[in-house]
């Protein structure tokens, strides 16, 4: 308890810092063109909140994320799997993983604005960064599974299903969901920042792009909290998910287990 309140009064304090040194800023310059302070940006994030076109944007930025991190996922979680399982795949697909790995995202934005119109240049983007970071994540998980306990659990005859829901899928879902929750937050900012190069319709980018444009720095500093707020609301929402499924799954593989161990 005593720690859950220190760790909390820390998070508070950090967030006071970072307002009084926002107002110190602020003040120092003295020009919201330059530096607004924090309650004229709050202002204006209210301002926007009252405008129907930024709900399409916001929409439509999650929407190219969602479709991004899913393709992302589901080829780096297949391609994992079958290197977890042939070291000949993990050697043939290291070569791929580690040249897009070092190649600069800015790099990968300006060859995508080429190639791609500009509502798929952000979707190929982030596909392109996260990809390989989802793959290294999920292939570490596999590999450095508790192959122990899944030797003992099929000396004794276990049916393989109820190994892998009961005791390997619980462990590679721990092993690779912190690395999971910081590619999908590092996803969003991918997203937007194709989607302001591109000046993709319907997005949050390209307001970004257009406030800038403009000199509106204050609109621009509240656009970014709503990109900083969707992040921390996808990351939360995908905690709680996951401690519940990771719930559920202990307590039946739990329950499972132990009736086969008694079989």
């Amino acid at each position: 308890m005593k720690k859950s309140i220190k760790s909390s009064l820390a998070i508070i304090s950090g967030i006071v810092f970072i307002i009084i040194l926002w107002y110190i800023t602020a003040g120092i310059f003295n020009d919201d063109m330059i530096a607004p302070a924090p309650h004229a940006v709050m202002k204006e994030f209210f301002a926007i909140l009252g405008e129907k076109s930024v709900y399409k944007s916001i929409i439509g930025t999650l929407w190219r994320s969602t479709i991004s991190f899913s393709i992302s996922f589901a080829v780096a979680l297949a391609l994992a799997v079958i290197a977890s399982f042939s070291p000949f795949a993990e050697k043939f697909f290291y070569p791929l993983v580690a040249i897009v790995r070092v190649v600069p995202a800015m790099s990968v934005i300006l060859l995508c604005l080429i190639w791609l119109r500009s509502s798929k240049s952000p979707i190929a983007v982030s596909f392109i960064v996260i990809f390989p970071m989802l793959y290294s994540a999920i292939l570490n998980a596999l590999k450095n599974r508790d192959k122990d306990l899944i030797q003992m659990l099929k000396a004794y005859n276990v049916k393989p299903m109820k190994v892998f829901f009961g005791a390997t899928l619980p462990d590679v879902v721990g092993k690779f969901f912190p690395e999971f929750v910081s590619v999908l937050a590092f996803n969003i900012k991918l997203t937007i920042s194709g989607e302001a190069l591109a000046y993709t319709k319907q997005s949050i980018g390209r307001e970004m792009y257009a406030a800038n444009s403009n000199f509106l720095t204050g609109r621009l500093l509240a656009l970014t909290v709503i990109a900083v707020l969707l992040s921390v609301a996808l990351e939360l929402l995908f905690k709680c998910v996951y401690y519940l499924i990771k719930k559920g799954i202990k307590e039946h593989g739990r329950k499972k287990t132990l009736q086969a161990l008694q079989d």
